[in-house]
């Protein structure tokens, strides 16, 4: 989860230049910045984090996703998020969100763990890193979402209402039902 801050996150900066703005310009190329997923999760999940299973947040809103929603909350700054909305304007038929609105838990179950006082002994980024590149871009369109003040974005987010798993919003002191890991 992001929130909006001064401070840009150096970790995102790291993808931004292979990130491509038009989505006609994407391909596949390997990266010329070298990354260390373990160095980079190390911190964020060690103070633990949510999971569930759930569904793509648009159309077709297909079930099947595993997320992973970290405790700790990164910085974002407004560079980076416009430049994700831009990006996801330019690929998505003008639709700047990739979220829906929160979707009734039904029979789900939201596992929290503890925080992990030591290092796992397997690399964390074996188990976390597509699942927490899910998170972050979701994190980072909930924020855009969020941001959002026009109607016709809030009426596209919430044309797709079905089967997705509700997050408590930022300054939502509800929480859903957890059952909490050793």
């Amino acid at each position: 989860m992001y929130e909006l801050s001064d401070e840009c996150d150096p970790d995102l900066d790291l993808f931004w230049d292979a990130f491509p703005i038009d989505s006609s310009k994407a391909r596949m190329a390997p990266s010329e910045v070298a990354v260390n997923f373990n160095d980079m999760l190390e911190d964020i999940v060690k103070d633990g984090f949510y999971h569930w299973d759930g569904s793509l947040t648009t159309p077709p809103c297909t079930e099947g996703v595993s997320w992973n929603l970290m405790k700790q909350r990164l910085k974002v700054c407004q560079r980076q998020v416009s430049r994700l909305q831009e990006a996801l304007g330019n690929s998505q038929q003008g639709v700047t969100v990739n979220n829906r609105v929160v979707q009734p838990l039904y029979q789900r179950v939201v596992v929290g763990t503890t925080t992990i006082s030591k290092a796992p002994q397997y690399k964390a980024a074996t188990y976390f890193l597509a699942p927490l590149v899910l998170v972050l871009a979701f994190s980072l369109a909930a924020l855009l979402y969020r941001g959002l003040s026009s109607n016709d974005a809030q009426a596209e987010a919430n044309s797709t209402t079905r089967g997705d798993i509700p997050l408590p919003a930022a300054n939502d002191n509800s929480r859903p039902d957890v059952v909490v890991k050793d």
